[in-house]
């Protein structure tokens, strides 16, 4: 617990400077807040650590949770410099603590979404491409894809992260599943640079005659009705069912329009393996086509591609 301690101290005592260095009262009542920050975490008696919202300009608070007692930090509250400048500090105390608990995730956003690293990368290369109603819920899948390469982040976790975003996006009126759809898409890699998506915006627009509203109407329809990726979950679908899906998007794949040309069967997490091998096995039995398979280690995830003869 003393690396934890050390961690938060660290952005405690940022805040307090950042205060002081911007504030011409310095040593006045603006600090307390500061102060008392720093003396929570330093002095405090806490069991753990949690990340969640508190009052505007409040950093922290200790409250009793069953027999702990919680030291409940507000990153919204920290100003964003403090944690750009102890982003690796804020970023290996998550890891230290397994991924503490996190009720929000704005904070971890604003640590990860600077213009560094795959988060902001991907996030840039989309946000004037794709539809502007997709881009919050393109910058949380890619927060989640991030969290879920660096830690071992649990299924549930996971689902329940999912579900908040596409419950925000439905809030605005649209289909909660094109949200689960553009997070799957997202998980997989597939809106990275030098991927699916971003070869057909290179061939319809920036090598092609299609303009980017174009572009932008193909991309809709895609995260609609995900043509080329079938995604297998851990309790779900029957293999079955999921063979049934799978040659029903094997069949149409080449009339889509931009076709990449596959469909593919993920699945993360060990207990969607068997499924997918025994889908792969059935599918093989009559597919005419090539079949490769390949897997990332990282979020324990395989993929099966296949990809269909033109007839």
């Amino acid at each position: 617990m003393d690396d934890v301690r050390d961690a938060l101290y660290a952005l405690a005592v940022g805040t307090l400077d950042y205060i002081n260095e911007s504030d011409d009262t310095k040593y006045g009542p603006i600090a307390r807040e500061e102060k008392e920050f720093i003396d929570l975490v330093k002095n405090g008696n806490y069991d753990d650590v949690l990340d969640a919202d508190l009052q505007e300009e409040k950093y922290a608070e200790i409250k009793k949770q069953g027999d702990k007692r919680i030291l409940i930090f507000d990153t919204d509250n920290i100003p964003e410099v403090v944690l750009q400048n102890h982003s690796e500090t804020f970023q290996a105390l998550h890891k230290r603590c397994n991924g503490f608990a996190i009720e929000h995730r704005r904070g971890i956003a604003r640590v990860m979404n600077e213009d560094k690293g795959l988060v902001d990368e991907v996030f840039r290369l989309w946000e004037d491409r794709i539809p502007s109603h997709y881009l919050p819920v393109l910058e949380e899948a890619l927060i989640l894809r991030a969290l879920e390469l660096e830690e071992n982040l649990h299924q549930q976790t996971v689902y329940q992260w999912r579900r908040e975003i596409s419950d925000n996006y439905a809030n605005n009126g649209r289909d909660p599943n094109e949200a689960q759809n553009l997070i799957s898409l997202c998980s997989t890699g597939y809106l990275d640079e030098g991927n699916v998506f971003d070869n057909m915006y290179t061939d319809m627009v920036e090598n092609g005659t299609r303009s980017k509203d174009e572009f932008k109407d193909v991309f809709s329809k895609y995260v609609d009705q995900n043509p080329f990726a079938v995604f297998v979950r851990s309790r779900g679908r029957s293999t079955d069912k999921i063979c049934g899906d799978l040659r029903d998007k094997l069949d149409v794949i080449h009339e889509w329009e931009e076709s990449p040309g596959f469909v593919e069967l993920c699945g993360k997490g060990e207990n969607t393996h068997n499924t997918i091998i025994e889908v792969r096995n059935e599918i093989e039995s009559d597919f005419d086509g090539k079949m490769r398979t390949r897997r990332n280690p990282g979020i324990d995830q395989i993929i099966v591609m296949f990809e269909p003869f033109v007839t």
